[in-house]
């Protein structure tokens, strides 16, 4: 078995996300990674491993392959589906649906009955209950409160267009949002698909984020 002893050496696109302060306006590389997520993350999930210390405790369901690091903690009734990867000091649960191609890293929280989906979550986040995040880019230190959904598929069926400079169209059926450092959104938030928000945003409870906050 490979030890995973640091995740972000694993692929060095994932490591520029990381460490990139200024991903935000770097965003072209980073819709295309997440758009290409199911390939990204094949890439880097090629073995099945959870941490000797991670705490797992009962009537979980954890489909291989995952990736699990030191000192997370899966609480009871949590369904993981892999690929994903969790990092380190991570909690999810209870009763959370993790579906394949997730990456959440250090320090980040997924409350009672969250979904996520596809999505790339970045450190110190944390997701509240019954919030779902589906194919979306969260960045570091935001505050996801209780029941904020991220729509995506339009009502119309038609691709996504991302309003980024002109038009991007990602050719897609289904994209979520794009949230930038230290957002907060308040509780019962609902999210357009392919909508952006700016870091260091504060959107109040019950807001439907109908165009771009930037």
């Amino acid at each position: 078995m490979v030890k995973f002893d640091n995740l972000l050496s694993f692929d060095q696109t994932l490591r520029n996300l990381h460490e990139d302060r200024n991903w935000y306006e770097n965003l072209p590389i980073y819709i295309d990674f997440l758009l290409n997520i199911e390939q990204n993350i094949n890439n880097i999930v090629r073995d099945h491993y959870i941490s000797d210390n991670v705490i797992i405790e009962s009537c979980t369901t954890i489909i291989p392959p995952v990736i699990i690091l030191d000192n997370s903690r899966i609480l009871s009734g949590v369904y993981i589906e892999g690929p994903s990867i969790i990092g380190t000091n991570c909690r999810v649960g209870p009763n959370c649906h993790i579906r394949k191609n997730n990456i959440i890293l250090n320090n980040s929280i997924i409350g009672q009955g969250a979904e996520i989906k596809e999505s790339i979550i970045l450190d110190n986040c944390t997701i509240s209950h019954f919030s779902y995040i589906g194919n979306s880019l969260i960045g570091k230190n935001v505050n996801i409160a209780a029941g904020v959904i991220t729509a995506v598929r339009r009502f119309d069926n038609k691709d996504i267009q991302i309003k980024l400079g002109n038009n991007y169209n990602t050719k897609q059926k289904k994209f979520g949002a794009i949230i930038g450092d230290n957002v907060q959104l308040g509780i019962g938030v609902l999210i357009y698909p392919g909508r952006i928000i700016k870091p260091d945003s504060k959107v109040d409870p019950g807001t439907k984020i109908i165009k771009n906050i930037i």
